[in-house]
């Protein structure tokens, strides 16, 4: 495929399918026009003119962002716990202090 005189391709999507491609390309931490590009460069079977390297650093933002979301989990279940071995009044005091220190909106 010859780099030297790309072509510009134009369409319009109804609204509903342009935010359902923008979420995707906000999940993959993209641009919607160049997850088009990716879809339609894959669809020809032209993969390989993927960045690679691009696809890369997008998996990986990913699973950090995983991580960091499994550590909120992590932490939520475990404040549960703590709070399933203590009296009702004593629970609600619990969990109201530990969502103030680290800025969560109340847990009831």
């Amino acid at each position: 495929m010859s780099a030297t005189k790309l072509k510009q391709i134009k369409f319009y999507l109804e609204p509903e399918l342009y935010e359902r491609l923008a979420n995707i390309a906000k999940e993959q931490s993209t641009t919607v026009p160049r997850l088009v590009k990716g879809l339609v460069l894959e669809a020809l079977g032209e993969t390989e003119n993927v960045n690679l390297a691009e696809r890369v650093k997008k998996l990986e933002a990913k699973v950090e962002r995983m991580g960091k979301e499994m550590g909120r989990m992590e932490w939520d279940i475990a404040m549960l716990q703590k709070a399933l071995t203590l009296s009702t009044a004593e629970a609600g005091r619990f969990l109201l202090l530990k969502c103030s220190q680290v800025g969560c909106s109340s847990p009831f």
